[in-house]
Formats: C-alpha cells, structure tokens, sequence
C-alpha cells in the first residue's frame, strides 16, 4: 500500500531527473504490469486522486514512446473502480482527494463508460467491484444499475456469439 515507494520505484525506472535510483533495482522499462502495480498500491492505500494519474501516466509514455501495450487496459479499469469509496490510511489532512470520487459511485460509473469508450470489454470481475463500490456507498440503486449493465453486456455478447457461430454449407 505504500505508493508513494511504487511511484518513486516508477520514477527511477523511467529515468527521470533528480530522482535517485534504487539499489538492487535493475534498468527494466516499465510495462504495463508496472503502472497497473502502481495503481493497485493506491487501491491498498485508499488513495483514489494518485490512482487516477495512472492512466494519464500510462497514455503519455506509450505515445512517447509508440508502445500501445502500455496503454490503460481491463487491469488498470477495474483497479480504478475498486478504488473509489475505499478508506484512506493516510490522514484526512494529507490526502489527495482531487477526484471527487473518494463517497460518489458515480465516478465508478465514469470509469466503467470510460474504457467502454476504449474499446475495453468489462468482466464480471469489473462489474463485482463496481457493485462493491456501490455497496460501500450504501447506494442499492446504483448497485442494480451495475448488475443490469452486467447482465444487458452478457446478452449482447451471447447474441453476438450466436450471430457468428459457423453454419455448414450445403
């Protein structure tokens, strides 16, 4: 949960100036594995605002570098969404609360339509934590419009999947 470390750790690998490297760490360029460690050290840390930096991160490297397997995926998203409503473990006075989202499943929401919008296909596993977050915000409503876009994707993608089921030629 220390993500201040997991950045500082991302920092070094990156290269970047008047940031000490680490002993015993090696010269490895970041993949997305590594931003999506990031993210899940906000996750464990309550931190929802360093946690939504991770995509912009993520976007900016790949384009500085052409590399689209850095980009934000299915990880990163539903990492994000179970950060929302989750309890800080860094005093109120110190923590970075830009996003808003810290009691608003709604933000959840925007994250899921977010990498809807990119192409990326939520799991019952994204929408398990949107239904969390929902749940952690005493928001039954929101939590039922989480399990019916759940269920209105499955149908799509069972009638999708029969649409392109091979038939035998005669």
């Amino acid at each position: 949960g220390d993500y201040r470390a997991a950045k500082a750790i991302l920092n070094s690998m990156l290269g970047e100036k008047g940031v000490p490297t680490h002993e015993g760490i090696p010269k490895v360029k970041p993949t997305a594995v590594t931003y999506n460690t990031l993210a899940d050290a906000c996750k464990v840390a309550g931190e929802l605002g360093p946690a939504l930096d991770v995509p912009e991160l993520m976007i900016a490297h790949s384009e500085a570098t052409g590399d689209k397997t850095l980009l934000p995926d299915l990880r990163t998203y539903t990492t994000l969404i179970s950060t929302v409503a989750r309890k800080s473990m860094h005093t109120q006075e110190s923590r970075d609360i830009r996003s808003g989202g810290e009691k608003a499943p709604a933000m959840a929401f925007a994250l899921l339509n977010r990498m809807k919008h990119e192409g990326i296909v939520p799991t019952g596993v994204t929408y398990s934590a949107l239904i969390d977050v929902c749940k952690r915000c005493n928001r039954v409503d929101m939590a039922l419009n989480g399990l019916r876009l759940m269920l209105k994707q499955k149908a799509k993608t069972n009638l999708e999947s029969k649409n392109t089921t091979t038939r035998p030629l005669y």
